[in-house]
């Protein structure tokens, strides 16, 4: 469990955030299934059963995916395309006068 809470200030996705999609997922569609079998079958279960066994697979393809490319990380430091500018920015004090008409 804890593995899981670091994994969210980590890059990327680890083992245990990739079990533990899949274990909410089965889940899901344990009670869908359920859903469907003890209760009247009917056209709203079967396509929301649908939708959520598409959208696990989408979201495995998306997790295979992104772990088999080969673009590098860019980190905060090694990145200087003005991000400095920006910061000064930030930090600076705004005129007293340009928020204020003069009076005539």
């Amino acid at each position: 469990m804890e593995g899981l809470v670091n994994s969210i200030f980590e890059p990327g996705v680890n083992q245990s955030l990739l079990i533990a999609t899949n274990v909410a997922f089965v889940m899901l569609m344990t009670v869908l299934l359920l859903i469907g079998f003890f209760v009247e079958l009917n056209i709203h279960i079967v396509f929301i059963t649908i939708l959520t066994f598409l959208l696990w697979m989408a979201i495995n393809w998306f997790i295979v995916e992104a772990g088999s490319s080969s673009m590098p990380v860019q980190t905060a430091d090694s990145d200087t395309s003005g991000d400095a500018d920006v910061d000064q920015n930030v930090n600076a004090q705004p005129d007293s006068n340009s928020n204020h008409e003069k009076a005539d």
